[in-house]
């Protein structure tokens, strides 16, 4: 039988729902290392200075991490706990707004492979731009409101997710040139003074943009370019983060301090293929083409003045979502940032008002389960070792049994050392990059621990028998082998 949805009855299931999911999510959800380990780790060093000179190591999610470990001191916990808040903030805000819709919105972000894309930087920065369309269809902003909005929030999004630099500009000289078309009709002094926060928001941004090292989107264009070419079968086995593949092809210097620039420079045709290829990639403009429609019905067909605003806003924090996507890779990594704010939008563009005055909410739920549950057991997530999760077990027991070890290693796994009781100083992978330089760094570092793991085979092309030559044979180092789910043999120094 249809009832009535009340705002109790959908508090009630928008909370199951969120409820269900989270639960379910404990059988599933595992720890991320490299990305979201580095965010966890930062955490731990935050400093005001990061925010002017570190613009792209996302320091307003570390400081995220920070404030997170005055409530949950456990690095472990603190992990699944961020993760945890996140989705709820971003699943609930519509409703705590009144925004309509809000239960179909839940519902679908609930049934679609949205909160497990990681690393989770990116559900991070959606959080704001939910929050800033809400603010809009809630108080029926203007466009140029909507517009000084999107110019404040990019400047936010900017300290997390380093492409929204780029937003502020596009929005705030987009919000300028509206308040100048509009010859300062509305009010004078708060045109005026609009106008003034968003040349102080573009300047102070310039600053910090000249103050950053911008070498971070140099490595991502490497990695994914990588990617590419692992694709075509170019790298011989080599792992995509790792290989110096782009920095050959590109005759870059390898390092971390080549930019974006730097490759389009050095060989702007084969930059301009990598744009192609992604353009062509359903991944990307299948996206694109959804957004356009949404956008393109909101003005043409439906010519509904009252979302214009709000579709304006879409529009803005969709660019440096398409440009990352286009120059990067089309990762959902990146569409995460603005997906769940252009589903809010899409549901107030095509939902009739009649058809979700009612809905059966005992029959709701138990759709909504079987969906919840579905999902992961297609994508085969369950059964889920959790090996992330094992992994670092297995290590804080080894390090529980060594206290006076372990203050120095060689990390071929991606930053698990923050989630250890003591920090450790550490060789990375990702540092150490071919097999001669590893053993040379190891032979003269000697360092009390040698993590190795698949990737280190399939990087350095090293098998595990050679690899017991050099690390027990020639260093004297003893082996530990731990559940085969981690993938992980830990070489120590002996006990003396």
């Amino acid at each position: 039988m249809l009832q009535t949805l009340s705002r109790n009855k959908e508090k009630t299931l928008i909370f199951c729902l969120v409820g269900i999911y989270l639960l379910f999510a404990c059988l599933w959800q595992d720890i991320l290392f490299y990305d979201e380990s580095y965010y966890l780790d930062r955490g731990t060093q935050i400093h005001a200075s990061m925010f002017l000179h570190e613009l792209t190591e996302g320091p307003l999610y570390s400081l995220w991490f920070r404030v997170l470990s005055f409530v949950c001191p456990n690095p472990v916990w603190r992990y699944f706990f961020s993760w945890g808040l996140l989705v709820t903030i971003v699943a609930i805000i519509p409703w705590l707004m009144r925004i309509r819709s809000a239960w179909i919105y839940v519902l679908i972000l609930f049934s679609v492979p949205f909160f497990s894309v990681g690393p989770y930087v990116s559900l991070f920065a959606s959080m704001f731009f939910v929050i800033g369309l809400c603010l809009i269809l809630r108080w029926n902003l203007s466009v140029v409101e909507a517009l000084s909005q999107c110019c404040l929030l990019c400047f936010v999004a900017a300290f997390c997710r380093p492409e929204f630099e780029y937003g502020v500009f596009v929005s705030g000289i987009a919000a300028v040139i509206a308040i100048v078309a509009k010859g300062f009709q509305e009010s004078k002094r708060k045109a005026t003074l609009a106008v003034f926060v968003i040349l102080c928001l573009m300047g102070t941004m310039l600053v910090v943009i000249s103050h950053s090292d911008q070498s971070r989107s140099g490595l991502a264009f490497v990695q994914h370019f990588n990617v590419r070419a692992s694709e075509k079968g170019l790298l011989g086995g080599e792992s995509p983060p790792l290989s110096l593949y782009a920095y050959k092809v590109f005759h870059v210097a390898a390092g971390r301090k080549a930019t974006i620039g730097v490759f389009f420079h050095s060989n702007p045709r084969l930059f301009l293929g990598h744009l192609a290829a992604n353009a062509a990639d359903p991944k990307f403009f299948l996206p694109l083409m959804f957004l356009l429609a949404v956008l393109a019905y909101t003005w043409l067909i439906k010519k509904d003045r009252s979302l214009l605003p709000a579709s304006i806003f879409i529009l803005m924090i969709s660019v440096p979502v398409v440009v990352g996507s286009l120059v990067i890779y089309p990762r959902r990594h990146y569409a995460v940032i603005a997906f769940p704010a252009i589903v809010l939008f899409a549901l107030q563009v095509f939902m009739p008002r009649r058809a979700i005055r009612t809905v059966s909410v005992p029959l709701l739920l138990i759709l909504a389960t079987a969906l919840i549950v579905a999902k992961p057991l297609v994508k085969r997530q369950i059964p889920n070792k959790h090996s992330g999760l094992l992994t670092i077990h297995c290590l804080r027991d080894l390090e529980a049994s060594r206290p006076e070890r372990s203050s120095t290693m060689f990390d071929s796994i991606g930053i698990p050392n923050v989630y250890f009781a003591r920090p450790k100083a550490r060789g990375a992978i990702f540092d150490l990059t071919d097999l001669q330089s590893f053993e040379s760094w190891a032979s003269q570092t000697r360092p009390d621990w040698i993590l190795a793991g698949p990737e280190m085979e399939m990087q350095y092309h090293i098998s595990e028998v050679q690899l017991n030559e050099f690390a027990i044979g020639d260093l004297g180092y003893v082996p530990h082998t731990f559940a085969a789910a981690t993938g992980l043999t830990v070489y120590s120094v002996p006990d003396r």
